[in-house]
């Protein structure tokens, strides 16, 4: 975590720095953290479980500000996702947090995580695969911020489960996504 905080203030300062530098360009303060608010996200965070594994900036779904998602791993506590949004005072707070990931996420890395278009806002796409059946058994994440909570589509060996509430009516929208989503890993490793 330590090294972490220190990655986050040098990019701070780094930050700082190029945006104090004069530049022909026209900066959009709209485009993400400013360097205060990832000193304030850096300030906010709790002790997470395991080691940051990747850092997701994304449109949040209530105020159109930047909210931060986090992946954490460690062989006690497994994969994990957390969602901190701005809380209107400067500062971040936890959102949303995934508790441990199923095993069928165990085979997961950095870029495993991304930043999904929603169209008005982002949501997130977490994918991993179970160990030593990679490829024939996986599971897709897709967290909705309008919704502060997450869709889980696992598959094993060509049959396909859904987190409980995905099959509502109102969610058909996130099943589709998914369906999409598990489509594409499957001809990756065809």
């Amino acid at each position: 975590m330590r090294i972490f905080m220190c990655v986050l203030l040098f990019l701070c300062i780094a930050l700082n720095a190029a945006w104090a530098a004069p530049s022909n360009d026209v900066l959009s303060r709209n485009d993400g953290l400013s360097v205060n608010e990832f000193r304030n996200l850096a300030t906010s965070l709790p002790e997470l479980p395991g080691n940051i594994q990747a850092i997701r900036i994304f449109r949040g779904a209530e105020t159109g500000k930047y909210s931060v998602a986090f992946t954490t791993f460690s062989h006690q506590t497994g994969w994990q996702l957390f969602v901190f949004n701005p809380d209107g005072k400067g500062k971040f707070q936890l959102a949303w947090k995934s508790g441990k990931l199923d095993d069928t996420f165990h085979v997961a890395g950095p870029s495993d995580l991304s930043v999904f278009d929603f169209g008005p806002e982002d949501g997130i796409v977490f994918h991993g695969c179970a160990r030593h059946v990679c490829p024939d058994v996986f599971s897709v994440l897709l967290y909705v911020p309008k919704k502060h909570t997450s869709f889980v589509e696992t598959y094993v060996w060509g049959k396909i489960s859904y987190s409980f509430d995905i099959k509502d009516s109102e969610n058909n929208r996130y099943k589709s996504i998914l369906d999409e989503l598990v489509k594409a890993r499957r001809s990756l490793s065809e």
